[in-house]
């Protein structure tokens, strides 16, 4: 099953929009459930984007240095077969 990761609501304080700092994963890599994937720049802070599944990254959506908002996909994971690891 697909998983598409998508930028999750961001605090009241960080604006409507965000940067996606960087990845930490690659396209192909397997991931394991809570794994940070992405990180994102918010105006006071970064943050860390985990995993909801253990898979395997097939697609990577965005690139670095791009301006991002709530419900933007970020990534596809092909989950493993159990779904969740």
């Amino acid at each position: 099953m697909k998983v598409t990761v998508k930028v999750p609501p961001l605090p009241a304080d960080a604006g409507e929009e965000v940067v996606l700092a960087q990845w930490l994963v690659t396209a192909a890599q397997r991931v394991d459930i809570g794994q940070a994937l992405v990180e994102l720049e918010l105006a006071k802070a970064t943050t860390e984007i985990p995993s909801p599944v253990s898979g395997v990254v097939v697609e990577l959506l965005c690139a670095a240095d791009e301006t991002v908002v709530p419900g933007k996909p970020l990534c596809i994971i092909e989950a493993d077969k159990a779904g969740t690891g």
